[in-house]
């Protein structure tokens, strides 16, 4: 899961990628900001006084439904007050099975909630730097360019029968449309990154600048267009991204001298090969022709 809290001028954004062996899909997108918070306040549709308790309780909510093994979350605008609310446990409804989320455990950097055992250690605050930003999104434009990373398609007749069988069920709020909608916007928002060059040299992502209406009459203001589920969806990657390509720690790779050597019978509880890759060995016909190999020591020629 990922989630930027942004401010309360901005949306807040929720996604939810589902990991295969192969391919990662974005299954789930919500986004919400005050004024559309206050909307839903004035029809009655939700009890919340606050804002970030509203916006607390949603997160709760995808939690129970999709269980997810991380959230990342952005630590600037109002990141640290919304981990505070997750692990508050006077905001949790128990008999729906809430329950406190924590910050993961980093031994380098221990936290007073380490010990904590009531709830999950799954959150994780990222602190956005320039490196990061350059980073996550090489690796989320990787991941398009091979299709590593898939979005569902428009399907207007699950639509259409989704809505009918909402109505049946008084939903009328968070539906499937709702869902459809924020995850075309983050289509629309992925398209609109523009990549540019800081001072430094480095590669600045951001949204285009356009000109918006001041508060004052007559006056314009410069700003950026809103990035905030596109946001969320590159906290959630960089992670997945992170944790796929990494090096598995119970493999020991040791590099080994040497040439290859044939032989007819493989040996039993015989330790895996070891070595440079056998294609560019110099009896590497004899390997693509068939046959057992191990590594053997510098110094003997075959």
């Amino acid at each position: 899961m990922g989630v930027d809290p942004a401010a309360e001028r901005d949306n807040l954004a929720i996604t939810m990628t589902e990991v295969w062996p192969n391919h990662y899909r974005v299954v789930y997108c919500w986004a919400v900001n005050k004024k559309e918070f206050m909307k839903r306040k004035k029809r009655g549709l939700i009890t919340d006084d606050d804002y970030y308790a509203y916006c607390c309780a949603r997160i709760r909510e995808v939690v129970r439904l999709f269980s997810p093994v991380r959230i990342e979350m952005d630590s600037q605008g109002g990141g640290y007050a919304v981990a505070e609310m997750l692990r508050n446990k006077k905001l949790m409804n128990m008999d729906e099975g809430d329950f406190p989320i924590y910050e993961v455990i980093d031994f380098d950097e221990p936290k007073e909630t380490d010990g904590e055992t009531d709830g999950r250690h799954i959150l994780h605050l990222v602190k956005q730097s320039t490196e990061y930003n350059q980073d996550a999104n090489i690796a989320l434009h990787k991941s398009l360019e091979t299709r590593t990373l898939l979005f569902p398609a428009f399907d207007s007749v699950k639509m259409y029968a989704a809505i009918e069988a909402e109505k049946s069920a008084g939903v009328i709020f968070d539906t499937f449309e709702e869902n459809v909608f924020n995850l075309e916007e983050l289509k629309n928002e992925l398209c609109t990154i523009q990549m540019s060059e800081t001072a430094t040299g480095r590669e600045r992502f951001d949204t285009p600048q356009v000109v918006k209406v001041g508060a004052v009459e007559g006056r314009a203001r410069k700003g950026r267009l809103l990035k905030d589920r596109y946001t969320a969806l590159l906290l959630s990657h960089k992670y997945i991204y992170n944790t796929e390509i990494a090096t598995p720690d119970d493999i020991d790779y040791e590099d080994v001298a040497g040439n290859i050597e044939k032989r007819k019978k493989s040996p039993k509880n015989e330790a895996m090969y070891r070595g440079a890759g056998v294609g560019r060995m110099r009896n590497a016909h004899e390997t693509r022709q068939g046959g057992v190999f191990k590594a053997v020591k510098k110094g003997k020629r075959i």
